[in-house]
Parts: structure tokens; C-alpha cells; sequence
């Protein structure tokens, strides 16, 4: 049988096992981890071995509640007199407390994130939320460096907010000699209405600082964002080349990378950005010449500092080999060529490595491969686009209005309607709302869903309450006409859950490296996907870590292909459960298994004792358990495996997952007489009833 090994993340040692009935023998094993990510930037395993891999993404859909973030014009904002240029807001307050606000709603209990670029030369410069005059939920300074810096937080809406709160707001503390502020890129995500209360309370602003990282207006969704995987050498040419500063010369008889130098105050085109790890140290090793004089490179951070390598090179008839690394707890922003003035540099392409550590390792060539991720969204109840295993399934349509679409104005007691019909979504899973507490199955860029009322507090809400109309709920005498009406909600967005999702094939498989990095890019307005990657690793020292650390009890396997690649294997299992399994909070309970994948000389009943395999021919086992916790942030899950009833052979443990379920996995090697059984169990201690979904396997494969 071919075997692949799936290993789970890097601070964990969760594995498992997936066999095919297609062969007969292990010859060449396709083994592979498996990596989490939801960050611009991060690091493959150690053990990665080049092949191609598919990508698992999941969507990520949320509203900015903040209009006009990004200053086009000065409308939405209040306070301080607004100039706008070039997507930038510029402001000087009159007196202490001076500020440029604007309404974003919310309600009491509410978790909102909110993030902005603000400029100023002042530290009594802040940015924060207010839910009454005077009253603010949480108030972050400006260091007051002169420089553009991202400040965002958290914060929770403490009691019931004033009329026209709660606010985002810029506010200037100093008591005199006021100066101009500058601020773009304004966001505000309401997290509890995004994603609920118990994750938006797990949530961090670290968290959320790496999935909202970019800017967007209405509606955030992943966007046609690339990501790229690149070897250990992050040295681009290409990406050089791009700038007009650097081209290509022959010097001394290498192919060399050349600029003209220039003043230490005017340094050359700045490169790589985006490319480096945050608070990382970088090795950089090449070979180098000049004209005449002297020259060298420079490593620009994110702090706004630099660091040149000394001593400069100065050699013109031969290259001279430097190596040198970049500061201790440093983000790097870019490379740049470095000085001496109007003098040509040669560095040999063929020497020029960046590589993540502080220890040169051997030349590598720069190797790269970039895969799309499509538009995925996702919706408040939790339903998401997904791409999974080069499938895309779409299971949110999404829609832009035009004037035709909106066909009634009403006008109630206290508010006024504006109608367009349901049947004009294509596909959509209607709810009755009548029977259900699910009213969060569509999302809006300028209206929030919500059971409708004839309220004034309903004002901004939108809802449907038959299977013919959907409803947009404005203020009494808002529109004159159904015209006026129409102009105002022209290209307004509207996401919403398919009844059937839509299935398709998706190209483009990712090349992972050893010891590559990958990179999550994107031209325009995104979220950051929660990436999962499967790659290649190298088996023979992952196996052995695996049998110590997951079963300090078993044997440590010395020899591979002696133990995997010779011995065939004539025993195998795999079985599932199409019914999920009700846990109580620190129970440990024997889970079912009803029925069989496939079945090879081991023993399983699908009715009577369905927890057990049971070894039929003894020998070493490799046995694998998979299983599926209903999202829930509360307490620990866990997964392991008995040896007859009663012999711990395994366990993992991890941390819910904060936004899906929760999947764990246990993999063990361990030999098996004949009429031993092993049997799969878990534990949760969230305080309460847990579900197991049917998304379980159990499995055991002889492999010696």
C-alpha cells in the first residue's frame, strides 16, 4: 500500500496516516506536513523536502463600518477642519482635545478592532473609540516619531452607547502648540457582530492585526491574492531589475548585478519588500567588486533605521566575499545598493544569498513558485468559501445593486422601506426567520442585518421575512421617491449564503523548498487567508521524533528502509463514523465506528464493539486517528489512543481553534501481538456537551 503521512503543526508532533489500495508495497512514501498560517510571511518546516502541494484556504469576509477611510474626499468626518490629498486626511486641531471623528456604531458588549495610519510628531496623539462624549473604550498613542505608524486595539463598549456613538476618532491631547496630523487607511471591524461573541472575545489584536493587515472599504473579502514560494535564497534578481537603479553587466567575466553608487543620504532603489519575517535575523553573503573607491550594501527595518556592512568593499580587479547579518530583534523592510559616490558596483549573481539564521549555508539558486487563491468570502453564521485539495467550493453569492433592482418604497409609522426581491440572489438558501435565531446569513457593506421592527433604532438594518422581499430599513422621509431611493443604494453589496454550493477545479499547485518561505501577496484590498499547506518532508528523522515524542514507550527505529521500504505490508484498516458523537466535558469515552473504508487481515465490527481494531497478524503498526471537535474556545481538546482498554499508547492536546473547528490528530507506532486492539478516544473540557463531527477517521497500517 502507498502511505502518506500528514504532520500536524510545528509546535505539535499530530500525524496521521492515509493508505491506498492501489499498491501492494511501500516503495517511495509520500509524506508531508502540514502548516496553519494566517500571516503575510512565515517559514516551512525544517524537514521540507520540493515537491507540489495544494493549498486550503478558507474565506474571510468583514465589513469596515468606518466611510471614506481612506480620505477620497472629507465627507463622513466630523471635527477638526479635514484636507484631503492623495488618499491622506490632514488636520490641525484649535485647542487641547481636538479630534477628527466619526459614527461607526455598535452596541453595548461590542468587541471592535480598529487600525489607522497616523502621522505626527507628537506622543499625546491618539487613536481610539468613544461610546459617549468624553468617554473612551480605548485610547492608543503615536510615539511621535514624525513617521507613518500602524496603531490599532481592541476595545469593548462598555455600557449602552450615546446618540451618534460609538465613534472612531484621531484626538490631539496637547495643551499648545498644535501641529498638523496626517491619517489614512482608517478601519473598524465590529468583531462580535463579524463572528459572535465567544470568538471575538478569544481574539486577539495580534490576531487581527495579521488577517485584517490590509486596508479595504465595505465589504474586506480574500481577493485573487498570490502566494509565492521561494527556496531559502530570497535573492531575486528579477525583483532588482524592476528598479531602474540596478541592470545587468559583465565585470571581470561574471554576470553581475550593477548600480551606479550614490551618496550614503541617497541610497539606490530600495528591494524585497514584504519578503522577510517580522523580528527575524537574515544572513546575507557575496561576492562583490567596484570601479574604484569603495562600496558596500544596506539592510533597511521597519523602525526607519539601517544597517551598512563594514568595511566597505573596495577591490576593482578581483571580488571580495562578504557576509554579514542583520540586527537582533529587527524587522527588515528592504535591501538597498549602498555608497560611494557616482562609481559602478558589480555583485556576482551567482554568490548573492539572503537567507534566513545567522549561519551561511552553501549557495543556492533562487527558486520560486506562485499559486492564486480566488475570491472566497465568508458570512457571520459561519459559512465560508473554501478552496480544498485544487477544489474551489463556493458556497456565498454575492451581488451589487443597480437601479432596477430596487422596486418599492414604503412608508411605515416610524421608518420608511426600501424593497427589491429575493428572487433576483441567484441561488439563495432562504431561512425562515419566523423558526429561527439565524438572521446572520448575509452581510452588507452599508447595512447591518438584523429582525426588523418599526423602530427608529432599526435605521441601517436590513432583513427579509418571506421568501419575496428583501428590505432595507432608512429614515422616515429619507427619499422623496422611489428614484431618489434607487440613486442612494446604487452599489450597495450584498453577500449571501447559496442554497447548493458550486463546485470547481482550481489550477496552479504550489512548489514548496527546503527551507523556503512562503508569502501571502495581493495588488488590491484583502484579507489574509488561513492557509493550510501540505509539503513534503523529509521521512527519516521525522519518523523518529515522531516514536519519541508521541510514544516515549515504543522502540526508536534506527533504520528506515529496512523498517519501511523492504517489508510489505499485508494488514491494513480504515473506518469512520457517519454519525456524529455527543462528548461531555472530561469524559473519555471510546468513540464508534460504523463504518469501513477498506479492511485487510484486521479485525472490525461495524455494530458490536465498533471502537476496536483488532490485530489479526502481529508486527509493528503504524495507527492513526483523526478527529473533529464543533468550534467551541472553551477549556482543551485532545485525541489518544488505548491499547486495550486500558494502556495509554498516545495523546495530543491543543487549543481550540478560535474561528473553526477544531481538528486533531494522533499518530503511534507500536508493535501488536495478534488479539491486541487499539481503540480511539477523546476529551474535552469545555464545561460542557461537545459534538464530534463526522468528519473522523480511524486507522492502523502493518509496517514491519
Amino acid at each position: 500500500m502507498a502511505l502518506e503521512r500528514i504532520l500536524g503543526t510545528d509546535t505539535g508532533k499530530e500525524a496521521f496516516y492515509k493508505s491506498d489500495r492501489n499498491f501492494q508495497a511501500i516503495q517511495e512514501p509520500s509524506y508531508s506536513a502540514s502548516i496553519v498560517k494566517q500571516e503575510p510571511v512565515f517559514s516551512l518546516g525544517t524537514d521540507v523536502i520540493k515537491g507540489q502541494v495544494p493549498i486550503n484556504a478558507k474565506g474571510l469576509s468583514v465589513v469596515n463600518m468606518v466611510k471614506n477611510g481612506n480620505f477620497v474626499n472629507t465627507n463622513n468626518w466630523i471635527g477638526s477642519t479635514l484636507s484631503v490629498a492623495n488618499n491622506e486626511g490632514t488636520f490641525t486641531v484649535l485647542s487641547q482635545w481636538g479630534y477628527l471623528a466619526q459614527t461607526i456604531g455598535g452596541v453595548i458588549n461590542d468587541k471592535i478592532y480598529y487600525s489607522a495610519l497616523i502621522k505626527t510628531e507628537s506622543n499625546l496623539v491618539k487613536l481610539g473609540i468613544n461610546y459617549a462624549g468624553g468617554y473612551g473604550a480605548g485610547d492608543i498613542a503615536h510615539s511621535g516619531s514624525g513617521n507613518y505608524e500602524k496603531i490599532s486595539a481592541i476595545a469593548t463598549i462598555p455600557t449602552i452607547p450615546s446618540i451618534n456613538y460609538p465613534t472612531i476618532l484621531v484626538q490631539d491631547y496637547r495643551t499648545s502648540g498644535w501641529t498638523a496630523i496626517k491619517a489614512k487607511n482608517v478601519l473598524a471591524i465590529n468583531l462580535t457582530a463579524m463572528f459572535g461573541a465567544t470568538i471575538a472575545n478569544a481574539l486577539t489584536k495580534d490576531q487581527c492585526d495579521k488577517m485584517l493587515a490590509n486596508w479595504f472599504d465595505g465589504i474586506g473579502n480574500v481577493n485573487n491574492v498570490r502566494i509565492k514560494s521561494v527556496g531559502k535564497n530570497l535573492f531575486d534578481v528579477d525583483d532588482f531589475l524592476l528598479n531602474s537603479n540596478y541592470s545587468l553587466k559583465n565585470y571581470l567575466g561574471k554576470n553581475c548585478l550593477s548600480w551606479l553608487a550614490q551618496s550614503a543620504t541617497n541610497m539606490n532603489g530600495r528591494v524585497l519588500t514584504g519578503r522577510f519575517k517580522p523580528n527575524t535575523q537574515y544572513i546575507i553573503k557575496l561576492d562583490m567588486a567596484v570601479a574604484s573607491d569603495q562600496s558596500n550594501i544596506f539592510i533597511w527595518y521597519i523602525d526607519g533605521t539601517y544597517t551598512a556592512f563594514q568595511p566597505q568593499v573596495t577591490s576593482t580587479m578581483s571580488f571580495t566575499t562578504v557576509t554579514f547579518t542583520s540586527d537582533v530583534g529587527k524587522t527588515i523592510l528592504s535591501i538597498s545598493g549602498g555608497w560611494n559616490a557616482t562609481q559602478l558596483v558589480y555583485v556576482d549573481i551567482d554568490t548573492f544569498q539572503i537567507e534566513e539564521g545567522i549561519v551561511a549555508t552553501a549557495y543556492e539558486p533562487y527558486q520560486e513558485s506562485i499559486s492564486y487563491i480566488p475570491k472566497l468570502c465568508s458570512l457571520p453564521n459561519g459559512v465560508k468559501d473554501e478552496s480544498v485539495e485544487g477544489k474551489l467550493i463556493k458556497r456565498i453569492g454575492e451581488k451589487t445593486l443597480v437601479a432596477s433592482d430596487i422596486t418599492e418604497l414604503l412608508t411605515l409609522t416610524n421608518v420608511d422601506i426600501v424593497r427589491m426581491k429575493l428572487t433576483d440572489f441567484s441561488h439563495f438558501k432562504w431561512v425562515d426567520v419566523s423558526a429561527t435565531t439565524n438572521y446572520n446569513q448575509l452581510l452588507s457593506d452599508k447595512y447591518s442585518w438584523a429582525p426588523f421592527s418599526d423602530e427608529v433604532v432599526k435605521v441601517g438594518t436590513f432583513y427579509y421575512s418571506n421568501t419575496t422581499w428583501f428590505n432595507f430599513v432608512v429614515a422616515k422621509g429619507a427619499y422623496a421617491s422611489l428614484a431618489a431611493a434607487q440613486a442612494a443604494l446604487v452599489g450597495t453589496k450584498i453577500i449571501y449564503e447559496l442554497a447548493t454550493p458550486i463546485v470547481s477545479d482550481l489550477v496552479t499547485p504550489l512548489t514548496v523548498f527546503p527551507k523556503g518561505t512562503i508569502s501571502v501577496e495581493s495588488d488590491s484590498e484583502t484579507t489574509i487567508p488561513e492557509l493550510t499547506l501540505r509539503y513534503p518532508i523529509d521521512i527519516a528523522g521525522v519518523i523518529e521524533e515522531l516514536n519519541d515524542g508521541v510514544n516515549q514507550n515504543s522502540k526508536r527505529i534506527n533504520d528506515l528502509n529496512d523498517k519501511f521500504t523492504l517489508h510489505s505490508v499485508d494488514a491494513s484498516i480504515k473506518v469512520t463514523h457517519n454519525v456524529a458523537q455527543s462528548i461531555a466535558s472530561g469524559a473519555v469515552p471510546m468513540l464508534a465506528f460504523n463504518t469501513e473504508i477498506f479492511k485487510v487481515n484486521v479485525a472490525h465490527d461495524n455494530v458490536v464493539n465498533n471502537s476496536r481494531l483488532i490485530c489479526t497478524v502481529a508486527g509493528k503498526y503504524l495507527i492513526h486517528g483523526k478527529i473533529e471537535y464543533d468550534a467551541n474556545v472553551d477549556g482543551s481538546r485532545a485525541v489518544g489512543i488505548k491499547l486495550n482498554t486500558s494502556i495509554d499508547i498516545g495523546e495530543v492536546n491543543r487549543v481550540p481553534n478560535l474561528i473553526e473547528r477544531s481538528r486533531v490528530e494522533v499518530v503511534v507506532i507500536y508493535n501488536l501481538n495478534v488479539g491486541d486492539y487499539v481503540e480511539l478516544y477523546p476529551y474535552q473540557t469545555s464545561g460542557g456537551l461537545l459534538n464530534i463531527t463526522t468528519n473522523i477517521d480511524f486507522s492502523m497500517i502493518k509496517v514491519g
